[in-house]
């Protein structure tokens, strides 16, 4: 079964990419670049999103369906957050959304999952709980969001996370979350087909923050049925949207800036700033993602080891941080 759903979502999405793009096109749906934040040459459909989320919601369906599955609360609280999330997001891909209204809507969606039985209890306060849930939750979905800078790096590196999610989820039993983190790698992945360097086509809002949402809900299941280093696979398996989102807010904060506004500040851009090609920079990005998610793994098999990974992932994120931080991305 498992080869199946991700081959069937690698279809699906290779068939229903160039339907979003002819679309986006006739609609005029794409984003143009302004030679500031958005620097392609020429403006690109911004349907990506869309053929992402119907492709993880069509390949469930006939799994489910071919393989009689059932879908119990927890996981209909998290396909009914997607939808809000990926509406949401849609929308500001029409039409700019104010970043407090995207904030209430990704806590509507995490309330949502939480109502159908699916949150973090790692203290014995019921309102600390939630709102680590709706930290956590809102803070991964959007640091794929901050990641979709370049072509190809959100939608790489959330299917490499998607994967080995879906790995682990399956080896603790849990069919049906694994099914949807291996729809979303398939999906991730195949979309590379048409959204790396030179992208034919980019996720948009709605594709990333959609990303986001289902590994960090699909996170949060791994981290309620395990009970030794839950929180640090997790973490490690997602390492590069949250260095991102750490390391764009403590440099935007050094300048004064605020931490919503956007800039060129991300390591991405930073890399090829520094002499990378945008290919070589992706390229590495995926390397690197690969091999934390593979000592995530080996975590999760060596629990006792945890100690000793904190330091090191600390210490390397540090110095790559560091570094980048002084290439002058304004010269």
């Amino acid at each position: 079964m498992k080869l199946t759903v991700f081959l069937l979502a690698a279809i699906i999405i290779v068939l229903v990419t160039p339907l979003a793009i002819m679309l986006a096109n006739q609609f005029g749906i794409v984003d143009h670049p302004d030679q500031a934040l958005k620097t392609h040459r020429q403006p690109t459909p911004y349907l990506g999103g869309a053929a992402v989320v119907m492709t993880l919601y069509l390949t469930l369906s006939l799994i489910i369906l071919f393989y009689k599955l059932t879908i119990n609360a927890e996981q209909t609280g998290m396909l009914l957050g997607l939808f809000v999330i990926f509406s949401i997001g849609l929308f500001d891909d029409f039409h700019a959304v104010k970043p407090l209204m995207k904030l209430s809507f990704q806590g509507l969606a995490t309330a949502i999952v939480m109502l159908y039985g699916l949150g973090l209890q790692l203290t014995d306060h019921p309102v600390l709980n939630i709102m680590i849930m709706l930290i956590w939750v809102i803070g991964i979905t959007n640091a794929l969001n901050l990641v979709d800078i370049m072509d190809g790096l959100a939608s790489g590196i959330g299917g490499i996370a998607a994967f080995f999610l879906a790995v682990l989820l399956f080896l603790e039993g849990q069919i049906v979350f694994g099914a949807a983190m291996l729809a979303l790698a398939g999906a991730c992945l195949g979309f590379l087909a048409f959204n790396f360097h030179p992208a034919k086509i980019f996720l948009g809002d709605a594709g990333s923050l959609a990303i986001g949402f289902m590994l960090a809900c699909a996170a949060v299941k791994w981290i309620e049925i395990r009970e030794e280093n839950h929180l640090l696979v997790p973490v490690l398996l997602l390492a590069i949207p949250i260095f991102e989102t750490v390391y764009i807010s403590i440099l935007r904060l050094k300048a004064g800036k605020s931490p919503l506004q956007g800039s060129d500040d991300h390591f991405a851009k930073r890399m090829v700033k520094a002499g990378f090609t945008v290919k070589q920079t992706v390229m590495y990005s995926y390397g690197f993602g690969i091999i934390l998610c593979l000592v995530a793994f080996w975590l999760s098999m060596n629990s006792q080891h945890g100690v000793y990974i904190v330091p090191c992932a600390v210490a390397a994120f540090s110095l790559i941080g560091f570094s980048l931080s002084k290439v002058d991305i304004y010269s």
